[in-house]
């Protein structure tokens, strides 16, 4: 199992995947960093946080890599997510390569890749084409 220090944290944290956990919770499991829901993979020990890198699906063709942002790396603190297509100006997932503007909202990152419907026999898989 994956172990990090953080220096938020005194304890080490241990990486988790959120996801069996994320629907069963009440309140749902919260990053203590930026305050928002988790699910997806997570590091945890009574204290959750946010990866501090990923591979996301909605950049995984491109191999690269997207770093934790506390603040927007853009001009003016605000950036346009790539997932969703909104402006954004906290936490954010960017891509770690100087020459990518590639940027991801906390919550458009950690969003389920996948998910069952009642009303619909089939999965359905997360598509990152905004608008939509």
């Amino acid at each position: 199992m994956e172990r990090i220090s953080h220096f938020s944290h005194l304890h080490p944290l241990h990486l988790i995947d959120a996801s069996p956990w994320t629907h069963h919770m009440v309140p749902p499991l919260m990053c203590a960093a930026c305050r928002t829901n988790l699910s997806g993979w997570t590091y945890a020990c009574s204290f959750f946080i946010h990866p501090k890198t990923i591979v996301h699906s909605a950049h995984f063709n491109s191999g690269h890599h997207l770093a934790l942002y506390t603040v927007p790396a853009h001009p003016g603190g605000i950036f346009k997510c790539d997932g969703c297509g909104y402006q954004g100006d906290g936490f954010s997932y960017r891509c770690t390569l100087p020459s990518c503007d590639f940027d991801l909202h906390m919550v458009c990152a950690s969003k389920p890749l996948a998910a069952n419907h009642r009303s619909h026999p089939h999965p359905l898989s997360l598509a990152s084409c905004p608008p939509y």
